[in-house]
């Protein structure tokens, strides 16, 4: 209580000293709000991403390693770091993507490797006299899958 009351009373004095000498204590006062809301203003980012990371990590959508497919496959490839602020991810062609985890955070992802199920969409060509042997053929199919 005792330092609260010498700050407090060294306050008031510069204060007083300073409308004494002539200086608008107004306008003085407006330094430190406009410090702080520039600060604010360009560190928003920076605190989100933070934030975003911490989030990546506690929760863990995908690894390092995994392959991944984000905003409707506009991106597609393998994370290879994820980081406090941004994430790497590298596409099939060896390109680097680097996106910040804020925006990671907003955007769809579809995590390929950890897929349960694959599935396999292959058109056979078959003439009308093969009907009669489909059976036979996705028997001889299913065994090439099983083996």
């Amino acid at each position: 209580f005792k330092t609260l009351l010498q700050v407090l009373v060294w306050t008031i004095y510069t204060g007083s000293l300073l409308w004494w000498c002539g200086v608008k204590i107004g306008r003085l006062l407006l330094i430190p709000g406009t410090t702080a809301l520039v600060i604010g203003w360009v560190g928003r980012e920076i605190v989100a991403n933070i934030i975003s990371g911490v989030v990546l990590h506690l929760t863990q959508p995908f690894a390092q390693g995994d392959w991944v497919c984000l905003e409707g496959n506009q991106i597609d490839g393998w994370v290879q770091d994820i980081g406090t602020f941004y994430t790497k991810v590298v596409q099939w062609d060896k390109r680097p993507i680097y996106l910040p985890n804020f925006k990671l955070m907003s955007m769809n992802v579809q995590n390929n490797s950890r897929m349960t199920h694959r599935r396999g969409l292959y058109d056979l060509k078959l003439r009308i006299r093969d009907i009669p042997k489909i059976p036979t053929i996705v028997r001889e199919i299913q065994d090439m899958i099983n083996e």
